[in-house]
């Protein structure tokens, strides 16, 4: 019974501390789109190839805030068809991303069109 724990003792330690630490979560948030730019344009990191969107969240969360896409390749390009063509539109958007996130930009990691009024 000894030997039993003290085998499970360690497994119990790392399991206490895996449990305590926290995970930040994403969230849906609903944005209207300000600008939509390259990286170059848009005052990000030159690096990054991918379409920088600069949104204001609809109840004052954040505003002038700049984000990109986390998708590469067609699944980018398909994030940016919506958000051009809700801009186009006059549309608003719903982002799934972490505020909480240390990236800057912030990335978009889910993208959906709000369509009517």
């Amino acid at each position: 019974m000894k030997r039993l724990l003290q085998g499970l003792l360690p497994l119990l330690v790392v399991g206490l501390s895996y449990s305590s630490t926290s995970v930040a979560e994403s969230a849906w948030y609903t944005c209207s789109i300000d600008t939509i730019g390259s990286a170059a344009t848009q005052g990000a990191s030159k690096k990054s190839k991918s379409p920088v969107l600069q949104l204001d969240e609809t109840s004052g969360l954040f505003l002038d805030q700049q984000f990109v896409f986390r998708a590469k390749g067609r699944s980018q390009a398909q994030m940016l068809a919506i958000a051009l063509s809700a801009a186009s539109s006059g549309f608003q958007i719903q982002i799934r991303t972490d505020l909480d996130s240390s990236a800057s930009p912030l990335i978009i990691e889910q993208i959906s069109m709000l369509v009517g009024p």
